[in-house]
């Protein structure tokens, strides 16, 4: 029964994370004045399922080695701890809007949030050419998840948008700053209206990045057009190429321009007509769009009637009562995830602790916590403070959730 439990790669972990976070959401709102909460932590699980559903669902065999009942123990016990670490995200984020926290320094981290995104997409080519590549698919002849390609298709009007968007968030970071430093109420009016320009940009952005990877028929002929303009797009898939080869980094650096270009001029022989688009290629990417998006417009939601809105919050005492249980849980959680990744590991590969990339994640992310615990017991940090901890601590959480299994190589990219 175990070796059936759906826990085997990225899109079950995504619909358990969303399932720990709505669990551990309908756990906490039963008290009254905390049902507020869900209107939090809802949307952020709503953008975890969006996320699910770019990465696809294809099933796939698990190494044998990996067939252990301690599989849907440890994966279960991270979906729960992840789900409690969202919820004391949300309380944090609460805590800080009930304890008057200037909604444009909110924006401010917001907008650095949704720049670092759009600056480090498509491989850094928004700023640097104006353009957005998407990532491209090679069908799997056996029938199973299809391969990325090294090449990536460049969308009309999706890189220009992008760049536009990137602009104002640049001028909501300077208003606000200059509000908030100098006091200057020009500085704030004109912030607020670049941030409301912001949030349309980026609508429009995220529409055509979704339309040209949707729409797009004709992938050969507009990949071939490309390459002619820009050729040093072999060399780069060629250079991506060889990374995945079991070579040495000596044997690497032996590897020539020619050799690199060469390698991709090949792949486009061998595969340039079965390549085609897709969301799936790209879930990151559009996931991290979609959140930044979500939180420009969250900083709009807050701004209008935020008195209102603010005066029907919890106290703060009970807010930062409730943000040190669910970090107690969230650091329980974490360690249990730590002890049943290390006895799962102990019994598959022989070793519990290698250093992973995700295993010193994790670790990272349980320090944190428990930093906020002994600043909070030791130090006597409270409100502020342990908010901006607990903020830190889900941002590694979610580092380790899908940094690992996209940017980092490890053990665990498997899912």
């Amino acid at each position: 029964m175990f070796r059936y439990v759906p826990f085997a790669n990225l899109y079950d972990y995504s619909l358990a994370c969303a399932f720990g976070a709505g669990v551990a959401t309908h756990l906490f709102d039963q008290r009254r004045k905390f049902r507020i909460l869900s209107a939090f932590t809802l949307p952020l699980a709503a953008i975890i399922l969006t996320l699910a559903r770019f990465i696809g669902n294809e099933f796939i065999d698990l190494p044998p080695v990996l067939n252990s009942y301690w599989r849907p123990i440890h994966v279960g016990v991270a979906s729960l701890s992840y789900g409690i670490a969202l919820v004391c995200f949300a309380v944090a984020v609460i805590y800080l809007l009930k304890d008057r926290v200037k909604i444009e320094a909110m924006a401010i981290w917001s907008s650095v949030f949704g720049l670092g995104v759009i600056a480090t997409i498509s491989k850094f080519s928004v700023f640097t050419e104006f353009v957005y590549r998407a990532g491209l698919f090679v069908p799997n002849e056996a029938g199973k998840k299809p391969f990325s390609a090294p090449f990536r298709l460049e969308l009309d009007y999706a890189g220009p948008a992008l760049a536009i968007s990137g602009v104002l968030l640049v001028g909501v970071i300077i208003a606000f700053l200059l509000y908030l430093y100098q006091n200057s109420e020009q500085a704030r009016t004109v912030g607020h209206y670049l941030l409301k320009a912001a949030l349309v940009a980026q609508v429009v952005s995220l529409s055509l990045v979704i339309y040209g990877i949707k729409s797009e028929t004709n992938t050969q002929a507009r990949l071939q057009a490309q390459l002619a303009a820009n050729p040093a797009q072999y060399v780069i898939a060629g250079i991506a190429m060889s990374e995945h080869e079991n070579l040495t980094v000596s044997e690497r650096q032996k590897i020539t321009p020619q050799q690199h270009e060469q390698m991709g001029r090949s792949y486009i022989q061998a595969n340039g007509s079965r390549l085609y688009l897709s969301l799936n290629t790209n879930p990151v990417e559009v996931a991290s769009l979609i959140t930044a998006l979500v939180g420009t417009f969250f900083v709009l939601l807050f701004a209008f009637r935020t008195e209102q809105m603010v005066d029907r919050l919890p106290s703060l005492e009970s807010l930062d009562g409730l943000m040190y249980k669910t970090a107690c849980l969230a650091f329980a959680g974490l360690a249990m995830l730590l002890i049943t990744g290390a006895i799962w590991a102990n019994e598959s590969w022989g070793r519990p602790w290698g250093f992973d990339s995700k295993e010193t994640g994790a670790l990272v992310a349980w320090l944190t916590y428990a930093g906020f615990l002994h600043t909070r017991i030791a130090r006597g940090w409270k409100g502020r403070s342990s908010a901006y901890f607990a903020i830190v601590g889900f941002l590694l959480v979610i580092f380790t959730y899908l940094g690992v299994s996209y940017l980092l190589p490890g053990l665990h990219s498997y899912a």
